[in-house]
């Protein structure tokens, strides 16, 4: 099996810092660990940018990125896969701030696509 090197998430958020730190904890229980992991926060108002900063001091795979307006789910999905892909992350996790993956989610969808892959 290929070991992929280049995966990550890019979750965008609004305001919803407890259920952002919820999917924070999630991933960080996957089985198979993300290279990268994009925050993408919509202008949130609350303490989403102080949590996040707090906790990209333990996993180091965070990248804040902070947008000036609220640009809505598609404007900010936007901004995180650009940033992503400019990273050289070539299989992105894609998430809103409320789904909370199961620990080996990310490790069965890439087997699938690997074995996909292979296949075609």
């Amino acid at each position: 099996m290929t070991i992929l090197t280049s995966t990550a998430a890019v979750i965008v958020t609004f305001n919803r810092s407890a259920k952002l730190m919820r999917v924070l904890d999630a991933l960080e229980a996957q089985t198979l660990k993300l290279n990268l992991i994009f925050i993408v926060d919509n202008a949130s108002t609350d303490d989403t940018r102080d949590l996040v900063a707090k906790r990209a001091k333990v996993m180091d795979s965070i990248r804040y990125i902070g947008l000036p307006e609220n640009i809505g789910g598609a404007g900010g999905f936007h901004a995180g896969i650009k940033a992503a892909y400019a990273a050289g992350s070539n299989y992105l996790w894609i998430s809103d701030d409320d789904a909370y993956p199961e620990p080996d989610a990310i490790e069965r969808l890439l087997t699938a696509i690997i074995e996909f892959e292979e296949e075609n």
